[in-house]
């Protein structure tokens, strides 16, 4: 029974580090003026893709998912595509001091992968993505960067489309796990089949 505690260790790793795939380092994709949800079709009716926002489908694009307005009494929104998210899921911070925004999003069971996000401020807003790589669980912005003014009015997210592809090392992991279990298996088969002894008359 050790021998199977022993090599399950691996496959345990392997499955905590697939459960929490690290964030995308964030691409700035641009700076667009107006609104980044806005129009016919409502909040669960825009997409982002490579070139921007939109209301309605859009080759490359990806649908809106959570919306959380700076102000308390303005609120959020949710996409009705997505009943799992409650908004708990998101922990959204704004320090004056540097203009800093910063998000942490760690995503429930059933809750989808993030591909994109906007923060809003003025006239503009500025849309990031993952580039292509891990889904997006945080990221810290300095919105001097990006914009005239302090602060932001809201910031929108938006699903990949797709469940998160576990990194190359999480791969490793979990094959080096089953083949450890397998390696044990064998070893324990052949201590405990009999051996039969032939007498000769």
């Amino acid at each position: 029974m050790r021998r199977y505690q022993l090599a399950a260790l691996p496959l345990a790793a392997a499955l905590a580090f697939g459960s929490a795939p690290a964030s995308a380092a964030v691409t700035l994709v641009g700076v667009y003026p107006g609104t980044d949800c806005s129009g016919q079709g409502g909040f669960s009716n825009c997409y982002a893709y490579p070139g921007g926002t939109q209301q309605g489908e859009v080759e490359g694009g990806t649908p809106a998912v959570y919306k959380i307005n700076y102000s308390a009494e303005d609120g959020f929104e949710i996409s009705n595509d997505y009943p799992t998210i409650t908004g708990e899921e998101f922990e959204i911070n704004w320090t004056e001091e540097g203009n800093i925004f910063s998000f942490t999003y760690t995503p429930g069971e059933g809750d989808p992968a993030l591909h994109y996000f906007s923060v809003k401020q003025g006239s503009n807003f500025a849309l990031f993505t993952d580039d292509g790589g891990a889904a997006i669980t945080s990221a810290t912005l300095n919105l001097t960067d990006y914009f005239q003014q302090p602060g932001y009015s809201h910031a929108t997210f938006f699903n990949t489309g797709m469940s998160a592809v576990p990194e190359p090392a999480t791969w490793a992991l979990l094959l080096f796990g089953f083949g450890a279990i397998g390696a044990s298996m064998r070893r324990r088969k052949a201590a405990t089949t009999p051996r039969l002894r032939l007498r000769t008359a």
